[in-house]
C-alpha cells in the first residue's frame, strides 16, 4: 500500500471472484490505515467477527481504499483462477485488480499480501 493514511474497506462474497458490483458484496469492515509505502508490509486490524468459509467452498474478497491517491500494489498474474499459493487448508487464487469505486478492472492479478487464518476443530 502506498504511504499515507486512508480509510480501507474490506468486502466479501461467497463463491467465485466477480469483477462487478452487482450487489452480492458484503462490507466486512472499514478502518483507517496508515500505509507504510510500496514494498513494506501494511497490516489490517482484525475483523470484529471471523469470516467462516466451510471446507470446499470459495470466498471472494475486495479491498478498497477510500482515496484515489493511495493504492494497493499487486503482481501481474498468469490466468484468472490459477492457484497462487496453497496448503492443505487454503488456496489463494489469481483474480482482479478493481479500480476505486468499481471503476474498471485488470486481470489476471496476484495478491501481494498475507492471509491470517485458523482452522476450526471438527464438530
Amino acid at each position: 500500500m502506498d504511504a499515507g493514511t486512508d480509510t480501507v474497506s474490506v468486502y466479501a462474497r461467497p463463491g467465485n471472484l466477480v469483477a462487478s458490483n452487482d450487489g452480492g458484496w458484503l462490507l466486512i469492515k472499514s478502518f483507517e490505515i496508515t500505509g507504510q509505502g510500496r514494498g513494506v508490509v501494511t497490516s489490517l486490524p482484525d475483523f470484529d467477527s471471523p469470516i467462516i468459509v466451510p471446507a470446499g467452498f470459495k470466498q471472494s474478497f475486495y479491498i478498497e481504499t477510500n482515496s484515489t491517491d493511495i493504492d494497493f500494489w499487486y503482481g501481474d498474474g498468469t490466468e484468472l483462477g490459477t492457484v497462487l499459493s496453497s496448503n492443505d487448508d487454503l488456496s489463494v487464487m489469481e483474480g482482479y485488480a478493481i479500480g476505486h469505486a468499481w471503476r474498471g478492472f485488470a486481470a489476471p492479478r496476484q495478491w501481494n499480501g498475507a492471509v491470517h487464518y485458523s482452522v476450526a476443530a471438527n464438530v
